[in-house]
């Protein structure tokens, strides 16, 4: 399948079949979304997106509706896997491709704060346009929303060059978001601060306001007319110089003139549909006549859009997602990657779709036949821009089936941020009086600070090779002011600190890459052979982990030397059964206070972390990391003798399970699995003393955000603080449940997990069923005021049943999430003084509920339609809300109570006067909400540096 120059004539019949199935298609989606015209007009709009990237696929138009309905549905899901927000990596605003994916990526996301990002990328931007060429390209690619191949046409530069130019313009803005100050221009000093603001707009109006901002700061004056012909229409073109560009950014008139010569499209002008991706009317879903056509224009429009997004379109990830389920996903590293998945279950496969690390649907695999009618094989591929292709593979096997993604990208290369490169292709700092003082280069496998040597490197390349030069040749007094010029650059450099990266980032993502190797490879095992030496031998040995961490490795036989060996490390907490692991070496550095630590390049893709400790086990201990792919291939030890041990990697290999991985590992017995999970930090020494106040608030906090993570703070779970630690007991619905609880608590410190499942709990020879003592009561039905209110205005019980229990629910999650705000709250008062680790996770946490309860209130207000709540019950002036929070939550409970149930009181209210004041509770508990985001706000902005609590 390709994508560009789509068949005209195919398309309009499309179009007006989707014409004629558009308002049973509508009434669909307004079910799933609960009579949400807006939310359901997007979900219409999805659906034709998806028909469009299956066109050459369909044959038979006139049995349509089965497919719309299944895509409509998958739609749906994967709008609501969004809404949990664990589909993808949720890149940050400038990894993005352009301006509309971003808005319509975050959708779900806190706008305020998603939108001071993108005002804060373009201010620094128009800023650092004047000196550096690859901002203008930048602002040619997300802002104007030109591809890669216009951008350099436009540019007259190599597409590699723009390539170069944006991985660079990423590397800035990261540094800039960070901390601004980390950006000096010679001459104009540091970048600019930006102010945020406190409020957002519609999606649609920040998209126009974002390109008047840019049209509104112009730059030089419009060139003659017949320049621009001059310069594109030659056998000999030549790069634009940095001013032209400049001002062509911000003129509309003169990228209209360039766009006409070269035949591309004109520069983005942002839409309601095409800013935020949805078709967001306000219209009725009974509309039709103009109003409708107005729909479906726009739906045509934006679709033709996405599929040119999807066409230009470069991932750095692949994710894939069956039934709506994401199951796997790998980075793009190489011109050839491929991600593979097993399902043992093909007769429940209904769908197969591939993703890119920023929500765009790539390509997608229906599965209308299974085997035996389906054949053996199922093939599926879309091609791109560049010659660029993706192929999807389904393989039906006997108990399942072998599904294989390949992407293939010719002109592929890992040298993205290629300084030569970039000062060849001109994209540095072109004016001659402006050249980079201090700039913090920020790869994506560096958290925080440089490369030393590197950076230090590429700018003195650039100062000589860019801007000297080019003053030598223009005689004595220019030489003699470079001259001067160079000796402030080295005065600078030599007064300026160094900012060194720091060992906890790169050993956290160390053990994040570690932990994904579950949902890269699926269930499986790792093999990973080691080299041990140590002062009197060198040895070799296999150690075999199941990725799940069920399943306990076969002991191996040990000689008597070896045992010796294996004794000390123990003696020193160090994993015999992981002896790589980053997530032991950084639970060292966490318990034992040290004294030294220094990072150090020992190879053309390697870093060391070297630490000595000022006590404990280990005078000193280091790990050597890839950073290729952030694979730990070397630790070394230095125990209280001085004797030092290294540990190396051989080979590393993950494998399916089959005969030969059951042979590694212990059978499995008939009882409940214990939970094998390699424990990510080591348990304490027995005689260690006890925790501090400090690490049990760490390790509580921790527990919470390890419950929520797993959506088990719902479950009957308790947490409870003693002086030697935090304990969680509880009792869950299965033993898998267990499992995965009880293996991810035991990655935190200082915590015991004693959790039990129904089955545990049936098997208790105490236990006695409860059937014996339920007796059967009988309950007199009588009618709530809803209901009476659902038969008046004779709406569907259906509907009325749906709506009360959409409102209940969503009211007792108020009341639920509010009460756990005020517990953190009389918990951790501001007054409590809490290291920096405890405050972070304490801000995660209360910006969870509160989007837990930004949820909850969304939901309540959604199902007022559905009941004909007029509108100005829903617009009326919300009051000042005096209560906390809690009371407010607890208010709305008792109206939605009031609303739902039939009381016993001799004055019972009517429907309309109870919404109504429901109504207004729901807004001031959304005013509250909002000046509590702001609150959150201001303090996780404080805290430059976010760790990670526990992979």
């Amino acid at each position: 399948m390709q994508l560009v120059k789509p068949n005209k004539n195919f398309e309009q019949t499309l179009e007006g079949m989707f014409t004629a199935k558009y308002s049973w298609l509508l009434r669909w989606a307004l079910h799933f979304a609960q009579n949400d015209a807006a939310a359901a007009e997007d979900l219409v709009q999805e659906t034709f997106v998806r028909i469009l990237l299956l066109k050459d696929a369909l044959r038979d138009l006139d049995n349509i509706e089965p497919l719309l309905y299944t895509h409509l549905r998958y739609a749906y899901l994967t709008e609501r896997r969004k809404g949990r927000n664990h589909a993808f990596q949720s890149p940050v605003a400038a990894d993005f491709d352009t301006l509309s994916i971003s808005l319509r990526t975050s959708a779900s996301f806190d706008q305020i704060e998603v939108q001071n990002d993108l005002r804060k990328i373009l201010v620094f931007l128009l800023w650092r346009r004047r000196a550096a060429k690859f901002a203008n390209i930048f602002l040619l690619r997300f802002f104007h929303e030109f591809s890669h191949e216009e951008v350099a046409a436009l540019c007259v530069v190599s597409r590699h060059a723009v390539d170069l130019g944006l991985a660079r313009a990423r590397e800035e803005l990261k540094s800039y978001m960070a901390n601004p100050q980390q950006i000096r221009v010679l001459g104009r000093g540091n970048a600019p601060e930006y102010k945020p603001l406190s409020t957002a707009m519609a999606s649609d109006k920040f998209a126009i306001d974002m390109m008047a901002e840019i049209f509104g700061s112009p730059y030089g004056a419009c060139p003659g007319r017949d320049e621009f012909d001059k310069r594109y229409r030659t056998l000999e073109l030549r790069p634009l110089d940095n001013d032209l560009i400049t001002h062509v950014v911000s003129c509309r008139p003169c990228l209209d003139r360039i766009t006409r010569i070269l035949g591309s499209k004109p520069p983005s002008s942002p839409s309601a549909g095409s800013a935020n991706g949805a078709t967001r009317s306000t219209l009725k879903p009974t509309a039709t006549g103009k109003s409708e056509k107005k729909v479906l224009a726009r739906i045509f429009h934006h679709g033709r859009q996405r599929l040119r997004e999807t066409f230009h379109h470069y991932p750095s990830d692949l994710v894939i997602a069956l039934n709506a389920e994401v199951v796997a996903v790998r980075d793009i590293s190489s011109p050839r990657s491929v991600l593979k998945v097993e399902t043992r279950s093909a007769a429940t496969l209904e769908l197969i779709e591939i993703f890119s690390e920023q929500g765009l649907l790539l390509l997608m695999l229906p599965i209308v036949d299974h085997p035996p009618q389906a054949p053996p094989e199922l093939k599926h591929e879309i091609e791109f821009s560049g010659g660029r292709l993706l192929t999807l593979t389904v393989r039906f096997t006997g108990d399942g089936a072998l599904i294989e993604a390949t992407y293939l990208d010719p002109d592929f290369t890992m040298d993205t941020a290629d300084e030569e490169a970039l000062v060849a292709e001109s994209l540095f700092d072109d004016a001659p009086d402006i050249e980079v003082v201090a700039s913090i280069r920020t790869d994506h496998r560096f958290p925080a600070g440089d490369v030393g040597s590197a950076t230090k490197r590429s700018f003195w390349q650039r100062l000589f090779q860019g801007a000297g030069l080019r003053q030598l040749r223009r005689g004595p007094i220019a030489s003699a002011a470079f001259a001067v010029l160079v000796a402030v650059a080295i005065w600078i450099c030599i007064g300026r600190r160094s900012q060194p990266m720091k060992a906890e980032s790169l050993v956290r993502d160390a053990m994040r890459s570690e932990s994904r190797l579950r949902t890269a490879f699926g269930p499986g095992v790792v093999h990973q052979e080691v080299e041990i030496r140590a002062a009197r031998r060198t040895l070799k040995r296999d150690v075999y982990r199941d990725l799940d961490g069920r399943r306990h490795p076969r002991p191996q036989p040990l000689d008597h030397d070896e045992q010796i060996l294996k004794a000390k490390l123990a003696q020193a907490e160090y994993d015999w059964d992981d002896p790589l692991s980053a997530a032991s070496f950084e639970a060292w550095r966490e318990r034992f206070p040290h004294q030294h630590e220094e990072i150090r390049k020992t190879g053309s893709d390697l870093l060391t972390v070297t630490t000595t400790a000022a006590s404990g086990p280990l005078l000193e201990q280091s790990i050597t990391i890839r950073l290729g792919d952030l694979h730990p291939v070397a630790r070394n030890l230095v125990l209280p003798d001085q004797e030092r041990i290294q540990v190396a990697e051989v080979s590393y290999e993950v494998v399916s399970w089959g005969p030969a991985a059951e042979g590694w590992f212990e059978p499995l017995s008939g009882d409940v699995p214990k939970a094998a999970a390699r424990l990510s930090r080591p348990p304490p020494p027995a005689q260690s003393s006890p925790p501090s106040e400090n690490e049990l608030d760490v390790a509580e906090l921790s527990v919470q955000c390890a419950l929520q993570e797993l959506h088990a703070d719902t479950e009957r779970l308790q947490v409870s603080r003693t002086p030697s630690g935090i304990a969680v007991t509880g009792i869950v619905e299965s033993d898998g449940r267990k499992l995965d609880l009880s293996g991810k608590l035991r990655t935190i410190a200082h915590v015991t997990a004693n959790i039990s499942s129904y089955h545990d709990i049936e098997k208790s020879p105490h236990y006695e069923s409860e059937g014996a003592n339920i007796k059967a009561i009988t309950v007199a039905a009588e009618d709530s005021p809803l209901d009476r209110y659902c038969e008046q205005r004779r709406l569907a019980r259906d509907v009325c049943r749906e709506s009360a229990h959409q409102i209940l629910s969503s009211s007792t999650t108020l009341v639920t999430e509010s009460g756990r705000l005020a517990d953190l709250r009389a918990q951790y008062p501001a007054s409590k003084s809490l290291s920096r680790a405890a405050r972070v996770l304490l801000d995660q946490l209360i910006a969870l509920h509160v989007r837990h309860l930004f949820a909850a209130i969304h939901e309540q207000e959604d199902s007022f339609p559905a009941l004909q709540l007029e509108q100005a019950s829903r617009t009326m002036e919300a009051k000042s809300p005096a209560p906390e929070l809690h009371d407010l939550a607890q208010r709305n409970l008792k109206l939605v109570s009031e609303l739902v149930y039939a009381g016993d009181e001799q004055v019972v209210r009517d429907a309309p006067h109870i919404l109504q004041d429901l109504a207004t509770s729901a807004q001031n508990v959304q005013a509250a909400l909002s000046r509590m985001t702001q609150f959150t706000t201001i303090r996780t902005e404080t805290s430059p540096i976010v760790p990670t609590p526990n992979p």
